[in-house]
């Protein structure tokens, strides 16, 4: 009987685990993604602006999402606080019914699935800037303004234009 006691207790500290396990490294994976959105993208993107290099697609779509996450950031905040409390409440009940076990490791997985696509997410925006960099490099304004830079290292020469 007390056997039988501890392998549910066990098992429920088990599911909570998984929980905690979920929202910790949600919360770890969205920084990580707000982060490269809001500060990295931009930073790598201005690089180029004044060079006149067309950009990859890829990148292209990486400065959309990255401008549209910086527009929305106010907002996505605010939204933050009434979500995690109906998640709270959420886990709250599924913790007070029979099937708790159940809820509560579907909305782990759920989570998990989440964290994936974040992670994902954060591969392909890195990538993209990388994409940029590969391009920068082989083109062909980019070698000429770097050759003058070289010639001239006192003078700056003009950085070249997009024709």
């Amino acid at each position: 009987m007390i056997r039988a006691a501890n392998a549910g207790e066990q098992a429920g500290r088990s599911v909570w685990l998984l929980l905690a396990y979920t929202v910790i490294f949600g919360a770890a994976a969205s920084g990580h993604l707000s982060w490269l959105l809001w500060r990295y993208v931009p930073l790598h993107v201005g690089v180029f602006a004044g060079i006149g290099i067309d950009l990859p697609r890829s990148t292209l779509v990486t400065v959309a999402a990255s401008n549209w996450f910086v527009r929305l950031l106010p907002f996505l905040v605010l939204l933050f606080v009434p979500i995690g409390g109906l998640f709270a409440t959420a886990v709250v009940v599924a913790a007070a019914s029979r099937r708790a076990g159940w809820i509560i490791k579907g909305v782990a997985t759920f989570g998990l699935l989440i964290c994936l696509a974040e992670s994902v997410a954060c591969a392909f925006v890195v990538h993209s800037v990388q994409a940029a960099y590969s391009a920068a490099a082989t083109d062909a304004r980019l070698q000429e303004y770097l050759r003058a830079f070289e010639a001239h290292p006192k003078q700056q020469p003009a950085p070249p234009v997009q024709p």
